[in-house]
């Protein structure tokens, strides 16, 4: 109807066509007018917003910049001051300073910057952690001041823990520094270190230390680490207890030397294990489990296994022995070989050219020539002899051929009183044994024994007759309180006859025989056990290790 507002009927026209708009923009003034009088048609007067919009369309939007430029040229000079002086006072700020030189990085550049701060927080909490390990390690020293660092790892002064974490730790250094250099006389350096001072424990080594040189000295040998281990272990033995100098710190050398003694006789314990090894590697056999306990010998060998060498010798003489007695039952042959248990464990060697009586002083006081003790000691010939049953003592008679008897009559021994069983005890008790006489002698130059092997002339088969003379001659030294023991070898000893060894002395030089002395401390020089005497049914032991006693 007229004058109203034109609803579509069907789908209404959003976009006109171009002739349209075209008309409508030739038209605008008209269409002005006709509106001013109320006189525009109806198609018009109907769609006023798409004839305005044709009329005059929308400005373009303007950018953000456009906005920001119009509003700027909009402002007074005093508004553009002040936003001057807004900016500059903004900028000034460090955080804002930090956070635009943030902004203008790459984000390589902040990834490093990133590790570098991750680094540096790891590097500051590895710091404080070296310090109370370095605090917990200096609590070990009394005499290491740690004081300072425990103060300075409770607060946040980084460098200052760094450097005194570094000052702790060089004390505790110095302190090892200082314990190493006593440890070759006092193996627990450390653990007397907890009970005495430094001051001290250098005290008690500088003491100890003058002893042991001149011992060195006496007897020729270049140091401690050269010296023969069972001759060694004597002395420190004496000096512990019978010392030869009023030591200041007496405790601490004690201790010393005791530890010093158990480790010197780990370590001939180790060296004749490996001794005992030797022999087993001769043994032939096809037994795969024999061979496999010699490879676990030579891998104990190789990593210095004490406990697993001791093992490995034990299963693989326990092997042997069995395949041996096999083997005997097989052949009918049912007398055992030689004991293998009791095998001697020092065995002589040619020491003679270390040997030099003229840099030795002779621990014989009834002798001031005889240096055969000495050499004895060398040599570890002064070990204790062994204890056996009658059947151990008939099986190793047997396979050395030798039984020799020895009287000892009652005796005062080291101020004690003794009868005669007690003083000939000490053949087997004792470290050091003084066997050749009542009068208080040394043994080192012999024990002497009358032998059912040897008639003076030449070396017999042992016999019933034999035994039982050279018992009658031994008994005849005897007194009422006479004890005679019944002895024999523990293995083949290395014997010389006395107009051998005459050959041999005879053939050095006057020089020559001035480095030994005498001719029995040649023949123990050159790693004899004994030797049978010129004349009568007699034999001299050096040897005491391959000794067996027969129980009574």
């Amino acid at each position: 109807a007229q004058g109203k507002k034109y609803t579509f009927k069907q789908q209404q026209v959003k976009e006109p066509p171009k002739a349209f708009k075209s008309w409508i923009k030739k038209n605008a003034d008209n269409i002005a007018l006709a509106r001013e009088q109320g006189k525009e048609p109806y198609f018009i007067k109907n769609n006023p917003e798409m004839v305005d919009r044709i009329i005059e369309p929308e400005p373009k939007q303007l950018t953000a910049r456009q906005v920001a430029k119009a509003r700027h040229a909009a402002r007074t000079p005093e508004q553009r001051q002040a936003i001057l002086d807004r900016w500059a006072k903004r900028n000034s700020n460090p955080l804002v300073i930090a956070a635009n030189r943030h902004a203008a990085r790459t984000p390589e550049q902040i990834k490093a910057i990133q590790d570098a701060f991750k680094a540096h927080k790891a590097q500051i909490a590895q710091s404080y952690k070296t310090a109370n390990n370095v605090l917990k390690a200096a609590q070990n020293w009394q005499e290491v001041d740690f004081s300072k660092l425990q103060q300075l790892v409770n607060g946040n002064d980084f460098a200052a823990v760094q450097a005194e974490t570094k000052a702790v730790a060089n004390r505790i250094v110095q302190m090892k520094q200082q314990e190493a250099a006593l440890s070759s006389l006092i193996p627990d350096v450390h653990g007397l270190h907890k009970q005495f001072s430094m001051a001290e424990l250098q005290q008690a080594y500088k003491e100890l230390d003058n002893v042991m040189n001149k011992w060195l000295l006496k007897y020729g040998y270049s140091s401690l680490e050269t010296a023969p281990l069972e001759h060694l272990k004597n002395k420190l033995d004496f000096e512990r207890t019978s010392p030869t100098f009023k030591y200041t710190q007496k405790e601490i050398v004690d201790k010393s030397l005791t530890a010093k003694i158990q480790i010197i006789e780990k370590r001939i314990e180790w060296n004749d294990l490996v001794s005992r090894s030797v022999p087993l590697r001769s043994f032939k056999t096809k037994s795969s489990i024999y061979k496999g306990y010699l490879t676990k010998i030579d891998e104990a060998i190789k990593n210095k296994d004490f406990d697993a060498l001791k093992k490995s010798i034990a299963d693989a003489e326990a092997q042997r022995q069995k395949l041996i007695a096999q083997k005997a039952k097989r052949s009918g042959n049912t007398q055992g070989a030689l004991n293998q248990e009791y095998q001697g464990t020092v065995t002589g060697r040619d020491i003679s050219s270390s040997v030099d009586v003229r840099n030795m002083v002779s621990e014989d006081p009834f002798n001031s020539s005889s240096f055969t003790l000495n050499v004895a000691r060398m040599q570890g010939f002064d070990a204790p002899a062994k204890l056996v049953s009658e059947n151990e003592f008939n099986l190793l008679s047997k396979d050395c051929g030798e039984v020799f008897y020895r009287t000892v009559n009652k005796t005062t021994f080291r101020g004690k009183k003794m009868s005669s069983k007690e003083f000939a005890s000490q053949l087997y008790k004792a470290d050091k044994l003084e066997l050749n006489g009542p009068g208080g002698r040394l043994y080192g130059d012999g024990l002497y024994v009358a032998t059912a092997a040897w008639d003076g002339r030449k070396v017999q088969a042992l016999t019933a007759s034999g035994k039982k003379s050279a018992y009658g001659d031994s008994r005849g030294y005897g007194g009422n309180d006479a004890t005679i023991y019944e002895m024999t070898f523990v293995r083949k000893p290395k014997i010389i006859l006395q107009r051998d060894l005459r050959d041999l002395w005879l053939k050095l030089s006057k020089k020559q025989q001035g480095v030994f002395g005498n001719e029995n401390t040649y023949a123990c020089a050159l790693g004899y056990d004994a030797m049978y005497c010129n004349g009568p049914n007699y034999m001299v032991i050096w040897n005491r290790s391959i000794i067996a006693i027969k129980k009574v």
